[in-house]
């Protein structure tokens, strides 16, 4: 069995953010575990009409995307969680 020093729990935001902090700072020893077939957490299970942003949308992206509104519905979200 292989053993790793750090173990992120979801591909949500807070789980990425971590994998890409890790990255950034130059360790690469760490495993990320989802049980979903997809990346997303909340946004990718809550896709109902009318799910959308309850702070401003800018704070759901690791780079600086523009929006289309200040708080942007779930689909504008998920085109960018890997961005």
């Amino acid at each position: 069995m292989q053993q790793t020093s750090v173990v992120i729990v979801g591909t949500g935001f807070a789980g990425l953010g971590m994998a890409i902090r890790l990255k950034q700072a130059g360790f690469d020893d760490f495993v990320i575990l989802e049980q979903a077939a997809d990346l997303g957490g909340t946004w990718r299970d809550n896709h109902y009409p009318g799910a959308a942003c309850d702070i401003e949308s800018h704070l759901y992206s690791f780079s600086l995307h523009t929006f289309s509104a200040a708080f942007s519905g779930c689909s504008q979200i998920m085109s960018r969680r890997l961005t």
